[in-house]
């Protein structure tokens, strides 16, 4: 399983070890690929451009994508106090 860290505030907790990139790129596109893996699960694209016009592709699978999700969602609603499954 590819490892995927989720960091649920990073102004408390930041990537120290990630290098400052200024200006950041932006999320472009997101695509599922059926049968990414090689079990035949789904994978989640995304596609980030950068200011310059330089694009990059990230790939994970579909389950840690939706698991990183469901957490951000969770501390999301607690923070601001909905109590909404959406």
């Amino acid at each position: 399983m590819i490892p995927l860290s989720i960091t649920t505030d990073i102004e408390k907790h930041p990537w120290i070890d990630l290098k400052q990139v200024k200006p950041l790129g932006k999320i472009t596109r997101i695509g599922r690929l059926p049968r990414g893996c090689r079990s035949g699960a789904s994978t989640v694209a995304i596609c980030i451009q950068m200011p310059d016009g330089t694009q990059y592709m990230a790939e994970t699978t579909m389950a840690l994508f939706l698991s990183a999700s469901r957490a951000l969602k969770s501390v999301e609603d607690e923070m601001s106090g909905s109590n909404a499954r959406n």
